[in-house]
């Protein structure tokens, strides 16, 4: 794209702002007096601007010591951070695309050169992204570690294997618990592969005052030792009797401080010589080297917020009953938000004709459902822990194992067994709410339904005929009108099956799974149902006909109210 360099030039002179021009470097350069300072920014224009927002440099870097949100580069240009993410660019009038993002740069350096307070909180806040920025070196560790309040040693595993595959270049850190991480996941097992050895040591450190990063010409040895020097007499006595009983000639040392909410996580690699006292205190840093490293902290209060989990929801007991289709969906979206220790029950094996609408790979074929996924998701997900039963679920009528766990979901897609389970519930008390959830077939929706024993709204309820409030055989939430053939078959009798997709699996263990994390979050306190409706094509094709519900249903993904008063179960 051809830039309009001199309409932008135009629009900065309107403002009074001095420039000058690089045609070459298709940069524009910029002087601003901000309080006492003097600063020159360069701005390149992508190939693509506006679409894409230009990036700025603050010239001369070095002459500013410690800025945050503000880089250091070659040459002597830093990239300034000013958030490019939150603009929404007119692509018609790029003129004021950069006098707009301009002015958000002008923003930021003026705070953080003339707002000490401001500088100071936002480094310590951005502590992770400046230290990044010292790293120069390949000594990248995967932490399987939690935040501790006191000093703790790490194994540190290194490999001996010439594979370079990205994986196998990582040392790992390793804490005496795993960090909370399960024995069946990828890292531990990776981590202790006899393709890597011990080598060298490693310590864990609380920081409870956290200094700002180093500053862009300071050496992180001299940061360390400021860094030391505020910690309190105690802490520093102890780490300095650490230092005195131990020698090595490489360390790797692993901090990490809270800073707000949030924990900060980084690492120092240290290396002598010869053997020599650790340097965790004044008098032991010198002869030592330190460096910056790379860490990948493997921690709850790191990845699960992450990836958009909610860390209390690791300390939830989930029962699945039921492996399928929509539960091999929910125990991958239950394990994503967060969801600590899961027990799987399923009689089922994983078939070949189960393939497309499953969440297993083929690898676990003619395995327990619930195996495979067992398997599947302690590898994938480090703090996840899952028992499995292969019985069914009416073979269960133990109180006390129902009530242990905080939610109890049935996806078995069997009414009858469902539905004596609910009295069973009702009778006993049981103290965890129950979520039923079921697929349409033909992809026309799929519907789940939250209950709780002490409370009007049961699975019965779902089953009171809408015209003549009697108990009936077919829900009253459903889209396919009663009395019809929905089954499918390849080849006759013995190869009959509900037609329902894997895509339709996954929206109806989506609002299951959602309901399961709100009821246990307690923002559902009594019997609701909720339903997704999907299009009546594939139906129509089939020659079935629907509900009226179907036709004048306009609370998609609503949570409505279940209780009925005809109900003889939960009647009072």
């Amino acid at each position: 794209m051809v830039h309009n360099i001199q309409a932008i030039i135009g629009c900065l002179n309107e403002r009074g702002i001095i420039n000058s021009v690089n045609i070459e470097e298709n940069g524009i350069f910029t002087k601003h007096q901000l309080g006492e300072y003097t600063v020159e920014i360069r701005a390149v224009l992508p190939g693509d601007f506006p679409c894409s927002l230009p990036t700025f440099n603050l010239v001369d870097r070095l002459k500013y010591g410690s800025l945050a949100h503000v880089a250091w580069g070659d040459n002597g240009y830093a990239d300034i951070c000013y958030g490019k993410e939150s603009f929404s660019a007119d692509i018609h009038n790029p003129e004021i695309v950069f006098l707009a993002s301009l002015e958000k740069v002008i923003e930021i350096l003026d705070k953080s050169l003339n707002d000490q307070s401001y500088n100071h909180n936002e480094l310590i806040r951005e502590f992770a992204g400046v230290w990044r920025f010292h790293i120069n070196n390949d000594k990248n560790v995967i932490c399987l570690v939690e935040p501790t309040n006191n000093i703790t040693e790490l194994t540190i595993r290194s490999s001996v294997n010439k594979d370079k595959t990205p994986i196998n270049t990582k040392n790992y850190a390793i804490a005496v618990n795993l960090g909370g991480c399960n024995h069946n996941h990828f890292l531990v097992k990776n981590s202790r592969s006899n393709k890597r050895i011990n080598k060298g040591k490693g310590v864990l450190i609380p920081i409870s005052s956290l200094i700002p990063p180093p500053a862009p010409d300071e050496s992180i040895k001299s940061w360390w030792e400021k860094q030391l020097s505020v910690l309190s007499d105690t802490f520093q006595h102890i780490l300095a009797e650490y230092s005195r009983h131990c020698k090595a000639k490489e360390l790797f040392i692993v901090c990490h401080a809270t800073v707000d909410t949030d924990t900060v996580w980084f690492g120092i690699h240290c290396s002598n010589t010869q053997k020599e006292n650790l340097p965790l205190a004044s008098h032991t840093i010198k002869g030592w080297a330190l460096d910056a490293i790379k860490i990948d902290v493997v921690s709850k209060d790191v990845l699960i917020p992450r990836g958009g989990g909610e860390i209390e929801l690791n300390q939830r007991n989930v029962c699945l009953v039921g492996c399928g289709s929509l539960g091999g969906y929910i125990s991958d979206m239950l394990a994503s938000s967060g969801i600590g220790k899961l027990t799987l029950i399923d009689p089922d094996i994983y078939k070949i004709e189960n393939i497309h609408r499953h969440k297993l790979e083929p690898t676990y074929l003619f395995y327990y459902k619930n195996k495979g996924l067992k398997c599947e998701l302690e590898y994938k997900y480090p703090f996840l822990k899952i028992n499995t039963s292969c019985k069914k679920l009416l073979d269960i009528s133990d109180v006390e194992f129902w009530n242990d766990f905080d939610i109890i979901i049935i996806a078995i897609g069997s009414p009858t067994h469902e539905r004596k389970f609910n009295e069973f519930v009702r009778e006993y008390g049981i103290k965890p709410p129950v979520i039923y959830t079921w697929n349409e077939p033909f992809g026309i929706g799929g519907h789940a339904i939250a209950t709780f024993s002490d409370k009007r709204g049961c699975l019965a309820c779902a089953y009171i005929n809408n015209e003549s409030d009697e108990p009936d055989l077919y829900p009253n939430i459903n889209f396919i009108q009663r009395n019809q053939s929905i089954m499918s078959s390849i080849g006759g009798c013995g190869t009959e099956f509900i037609a329902y997709s894997g895509i339709d699996s996954m929206q109806t263990s989506a609002i299951a799974a959602k309901l399961a994390i709100k009821c246990m979050q307690e923002d559902i306190k009594h019997g609701v149902s909720i339903s997704w409706k999907g299009e009546p094509n594939m139906a129509k094709k089939e020659s079935i006909t629907l509900t009226h519900r179907y036709w004048h249903f306009n609370s998609n993904l609503k949570y409505i109210p279940l209780q009925r008063d005809a109900c003889v179960v939960c009647y009072e």
